[in-house]
């Protein structure tokens, strides 16, 4: 399991992916915390959101690759999304 170096405390649990007939379990974080983490070393909010979206959700590290997920209700996502 690949892991978010210095963002434990945004961990939220596991996800097991299914690629290709071979299983994967997948650490996944909150994208929030890890924002707000960003922000108490000293980044402003867009600076770390476009960290988060550049640097972390943006790069992949193996079929293990973590995921960030960012808390919507479902109206907002299907504003957002759909």
């Amino acid at each position: 399991m690949v892991v978010i170096n210095g963002h434990d405390n945004a961990f939220i649990g596991m996800s097991c992916i299914d690629k290709g007939g071979k299983e994967f379990d997948i650490a996944v974080y909150s994208g929030e915390k890890i924002v707000d983490n960003l922000m108490a070393q000293g980044m402003q909010e867009h600076e770390a959101i476009e960290y988060v979206a550049f640097n972390i959700e943006g790069a992949f590290v193996g079929d293990d690759t973590p995921v960030i997920v960012w808390n919507f209700d479902l109206e907002e996502a299907k504003e957002l999304y759909i």
